[in-house]
């Protein structure tokens, strides 16, 4: 049930290589799940495109300040998205699923 969940939510948080290797073992085809993913820095990033995830964020120099920048930049699109996809209807929050390194 968690997992389903989790394969839902908008964004998935990640701070390492082997946090994005422990997501992806997760996932039932990477190439398929199509939500944002946050990493801390682009040696995530560059994991996380590796491993077939699509629309990854990450910021241009790592640390705290801007992986939120990046987090919150992905809920912005997932947001737009979605109420392209529900028309009028208003989102009322967004989930983050933080991954352990």
């Amino acid at each position: 049930m968690v997992l389903v969940e989790a394969l839902s939510v908008p964004v998935v948080v990640v701070a390492s290589p082997s946090a994005v290797r422990a997501w992806v073992s997760l996932l039932p085809e990477a190439e398929g799940w199509d939500q944002a993913v946050a990493c801390i820095g682009e040696t995530t990033a560059l994991a996380a495109k590796g491993h077939g995830l699509k629309n990854v964020y990450y910021p241009t120099n790592p640390g705290l300040e801007g992986w939120v920048n990046s987090i919150r930049e992905a809920l912005r699109v997932h947001d737009r998205l979605e109420k392209v996809h529900i028309g009028s209807s208003e989102i009322l929050t967004s989930r983050v699923i933080l991954s352990p390194t």
